[in-house]
């Protein structure tokens, strides 16, 4: 269970895993309040004089809500269907620069806010596979060095932490059956020269593990894979690839072939239930350890989509990779490409490209696995859950198994409704 007496700290709560991780931990348990921080919003002027002159009667005022924040996070998990009335009670949104130094808060406030907290959720990132390191230092690597300092404040006791990294840390020469506990050196060099995300998180990464050999500050690194939408509501972030994507496809009534290009694909609810289980289970081991979630059904094909669409009653054509490409890109200019969701996406199309993207690779998820089975183990009705899939001959732990086409209607009627 998390520590009792504490809030939990979250950021990114304004996100698309960031709503769901929000939900889950509210779920976790009836008593627990969760302080977000969020980029920075207009305070009411009476705050905004507060802070400016230093003259709160207490730090408990300028930290309290300014509504229009708090709307912010309830709109959000309003819009991904995961609100439920009475959220508002048991949340605290707090207007923070995340990549400055004390979140920009005044020393009292800063103190406070540390004073009220027992664990740690740093999820917030600019999440970006065309920009460069530089773009995304200030808030990947900087704000992650001051959650850093936040957990481990001078003369009190480190709080947990659990980064929110991400799988593309991977994307470089690491070898496909590399354990989650593997050390990623080896594979900067190749990762620092084509994907900046995926280098200003595994920098993030390497802060956390200093921040633990150094000062002993609990430390758990999560490793999402590619997230798809909720398997509940269909709920998806519209501006990832596999949305826009999706989306795409049915604007044009056409796809590439894409018979050599897998994906493994998670469900954002999945996930969120992964890294949850994990962060409520309290455990504090002295070395980081390191969970990947992805989905344990293995990669699926996107060859699979367009089959999928046209069942769904969404006709689309195959065409050859050059052919589609260049269809998007000659129709980008047009009225046409303007409402084409894949317009924004064609530096993932060059004309060197010859096939649509593609990740072959499945990573080590034995961490995750281990901790998931010894969880399911202590359900009331393990017993019965284990002779169902004996019987049935479904594979353990799937948390729903793979995308089906029934799934990708409800993401279909979730995006164009």
């Amino acid at each position: 269970a998390l520590p009792s007496g504490g809030a939990l700290l979250l950021s990114g709560a304004t996100g698309f895993l960031g709503a769901f991780l929000l939900r889950r931990l509210l779920d976790t348990s009836p008593t627990l309040s969760v302080v977000c921080l969020c980029r920075p919003a207009s305070l009411s002027q009476a705050g905004a004089r507060e802070l400016a002159t230093g003259s709160a009667a207490s730090a408990t005022s300028v930290l309290a809500d300014p509504k229009p924040l708090l709307d912010r996070v309830l709109d959000n998990m309003r819009r991904l269907c995961v609100y439920v009335p009475g959220d508002e009670q048991r949340v605290l949104a707090i207007d923070v620069r995340l990549g400055h130094r004390c979140f920009g808060l005044q020393a009292e406030q800063f103190a406070l806010l540390r004073s009220r907290v027992a664990c740690v959720v740093h999820n917030a990132a600019h999440v970006s596979t065309i920009l460069p390191y530089a773009a995304l230092r200030q808030a990947n690597v900087l704000a992650t060095l001051e959650v850093v300092r936040f957990a481990c404040a001078k003369d009190q006791k480190p709080l947990p932490l659990h980064y929110i990294s991400t799988i593309s840390v991977l994307f470089g020469d690491t070898p496909t059956g590399a354990r989650e506990d593997t050390p990623l050196i080896p594979a900067v060099s190749a990762v620092s020269a084509f994907n900046g995300y995926g280098l200003s998180k595994y920098v993030g990464e390497t802060l956390v593990r200093e921040a633990n050999r150094l000062f002993g500050m609990p430390c758990t690194v999560h490793r999402p894979g590619t997230i798809t939408g909720s398997r509940t509501h269909g709920a998806l972030n519209p501006g990832d690839f596999f949305s826009r994507a999706l989306r795409g496809f049915v604007h044009m009534g056409a796809t590439p072939v894409m018979t050599n290009s897998v994906f493994n694909w998670v469900p954002v609810d999945d996930c969120a239930y992964m890294i949850v289980s994990v962060i409520t289970r309290g455990e504090q081991v002295a070395n980081v350890r390191t969970f990947h979630h992805q989905n344990a059904s293995g990669n699926q094909s996107w060859s699979e989509i367009p089959h999928w669409l046209n069942e769904l009653g969404y006709p689309v054509v195959t065409l050859p990779f050059r052919e589609w490409r260049e269809r998007l890109h000659s129709e980008a200019g047009t009225s046409a490409g303007l409402h084409n969701p894949l317009s924004a996406m064609l530096s993932y199309f060059p004309a060197r490209a010859t096939s649509f993207p593609t990740s072959r690779r499945h990573f080590d998820m034995r961490n995750t696995l281990a901790h998931l089975r010894e969880v399911d183990q202590k359900q009331p009705d393990h017993k019965e859950k284990e002779q169902q899939q004996q019987q049935s001959g479904a594979a353990a732990l799937d948390l729903g198994g793979p995308i089906t086409a029934a799934l990708i209607g409800k993401y279909l009627s979730f995006m164009l409704k």
